[in-house]
């Protein structure tokens, strides 16, 4: 996409998947996490703001196998992951 800075692939984890929402969200968060925090780590060295925001973010999903609804704490996290995407210009898909 024009006029993105990053982008962040994470739509594939959960396409065609036929589980229950929170066992998705339990199954899922981790690997969500995890391509937040390498993104995080890429972007450091341009603006810590964006790469302490991106952690934080990270946190959120790694919380969610622990939580007591995953599903409904896998969707907060995506919006926060979004909405910092609009505020960074990150393309997240």
């Amino acid at each position: 996409m024009l006029g993105w800075k990053y982008r962040l692939s994470i739509k594939e984890l959960w396409q065609d998947r036929e589980d229950d929402d929170d066992d998705q969200a339990r199954d899922v968060a981790p690997e969500v996490a995890k391509r937040i925090r390498a993104l995080a780590a890429r972007v450091a060295a341009k603006s810590l703001r964006l790469s302490a925001e991106l952690d934080e973010i990270a946190e959120r999903f790694e919380c969610v196998p622990e939580v007591e609804a995953p599903a409904h704490y896998f969707n907060g996290a995506l919006t926060d992951l979004y909405n910092a995407g609009d505020d960074y210009r990150i393309s997240v898909s």
